[in-house]
C-alpha cells in the first residue's frame, strides 16, 4: 500500500457511519501498515550498536501495535498476552541501552526508565464488577468470533 492509497482507505474507514464500524476499519489498517513496517525494519543492518539497538526498540514498537491492532483494543485478550508484555519489557530495556550508551559517549546523565510491576489489590462484588464493564466498555461488546467490536443492541 503506498501514502495515497492508505490515505484512501483511511478516508473510506472514517465515512463509516457508525463509530464501531469506523474504529474496526482503522484497527485493521494499522495492522496492515504495522505489517509492512515490521517487514522493512527487519531488513535495517545493524551497522552498530546505536542502530543495532534502535532497530530492536522499532522491533518492539511494531510487535506491541500490531498486537493491539490485531486484537482492536480488546483489553481482555491484550492484558493475558504475555507476549505482549514481554515486547514493552524489551521496549523499555532497548530505550535504556540507548541511554546507557548515551551517557557512557557523552559523558552525561540520562535517567533510565524503570518498570516496576505491582499487584493491584481489588476485591469487587459481581454487581461492581458489572457496573465497571459498562463504563469501561460503552455499549460496546468484543466479538471474539468476528474478532472485532459490536454495538450492544438496545435492552429495552
Amino acid at each position: 500500500m503506498y501514502e495515497k492509497e492508505i490515505y484512501e482507505e483511511l478516508e473510506r474507514c472514517k465515512r463509516k457511519p457508525e463509530d464501531v464500524d469506523k474504529a474496526n476499519c482503522i484497527f485493521d489498517l494499522l495492522h496492515d501498515i504495522t505489517r509492512i513496517q515490521d517487514v522493512i525494519q527487519l531488513s535495517i543492518p545493524p551497522i552498530n550498536e546505536s542502530v543495532a539497538i534502535s532497530k530492536d526498540i522499532i522491533n518492539n514498537a511494531n510487535a506491541i501495535i500490531l498486537e493491539t491492532s490485531k486484537e482492536k483494543g480488546n483489553l481482555e485478550s491484550l492484558i493475558r498476552m504475555v507476549y505482549l508484555k514481554e515486547k514493552i519489557r524489551n521496549f523499555v530495556s532497548g530505550y535504556n541501552a540507548l541511554a546507557h550508551d548515551f551517557n557512557i559517549t557523552n559523558k552525561e546523565n540520562v535517567n533510565l526508565l524503570r518498570l516496576k510491576e505491582e499487584k493491584e489489590d481489588i476485591k469487587l462484588t459481581d454487581a461492581e464488577i458489572k457496573d465497571n464493564k459498562k463504563v469501561v466498555f460503552g455499549n460496546y461488546v468484543f466479538d471474539y468470533a468476528f474478532n472485532k467490536w459490536k454495538k450492544l443492541k438496545n435492552t429495552v
